[in-house]
């Protein structure tokens, strides 16, 4: 009967990780995605100032 119990709370601990994991991996995605918005905004700010850099990189990240 001990053992009972002690089984449960491990479930319950378990399933308390498996979501933090769930909503961390999701915050990551967030991240990258924001990071990738970022990312085509400067190349768009570049690309209108200075043409010939913003080709030169987009040849770079084409490789």
């Amino acid at each position: 009967m001990r053992g009972l119990p002690r089984r449960s709370t491990k479930n319950s601990s378990l399933r308390s990780k498996g979501g933090m994991a769930r909503s961390r991996l999701l915050s990551e995605v967030a991240l990258q995605t924001q990071q990738k918005k970022k990312l085509l905004l400067m190349r768009r700010k570049e690309s209108s100032t200075n043409p010939s850099l913003a080709s030169q990189k987009q040849k770079i990240f084409c490789r």
